[in-house]
């Protein structure tokens, strides 16, 4: 028991001391926050601008795929040609293509069977490109292109209209 008390006393002691040395950390947590903030917030921008490229992408991927799919399918009851579909791709985009961007859609036919060019046949297939380049919101000056292609099958036999042949998209 003597012993228990005097090892008591002396870790009461102990404290007492060291609570009088002076701390020099006060302001260790704000100098490693203040050094790590920068680096987070350019990991949070980055993030942000890879959500807008992707969005953009699906978005272009979808357009292209709509289009192609209502030029298969002859365009309603009119006769294809490439406005028609244009104007397709365009609506469907989500608002990224606009009007005056007709160079960043190509829209054709693939003769894929070979036999003739005065028709298409159920073998041929239209094909809509979609190439629009994306401006990156927090890296100035970077850009990089966002690019989709999509071809359908034609459903029925009919005339090629204003579409020109291609050799379709590349894998």
């Amino acid at each position: 028991m003597w012993m228990f008390g005097s090892v008591q006393q002396t870790v009461s002691v102990a404290r007492k001391s060291f609570k009088k040395v002076p701390c020099r950390r006060h302001g260790q947590a704000a100098f490693e926050f203040a050094l790590i903030l920068p680096v987070f917030i350019v990991f949070m921008l980055l993030i942000v601008d890879f959500g807008v490229l992707t969005y953009q992408y699906v978005s272009l991927a979808n357009a292209a795929r709509e289009g192609a799919r209502y030029g298969a399918t002859g365009c309603g009851a009119n006769l294809c040609n490439q406005a028609d579909v244009w104007d397709r791709t365009r609506d469907r985009s989500g608002g990224i293509l606009d009007a005056g961007d007709t160079a960043e859609v190509s829209i054709g036919w693939a003769n894929i069977n070979g036999d003739s060019t005065a028709s298409m046949t159920t073998a041929d297939a239209i094909v809509v490109s979609v190439v629009h380049p994306y401006n990156f919101l927090f890296v100035p000056g970077a850009r990089i292109d966002v690019i989709s292609c999509a071809d359908m099958r034609v459903e029925h036999r009919r005339p090629p209209g204003d579409l020109s042949v291609v050799t379709g998209c590349a894998p």
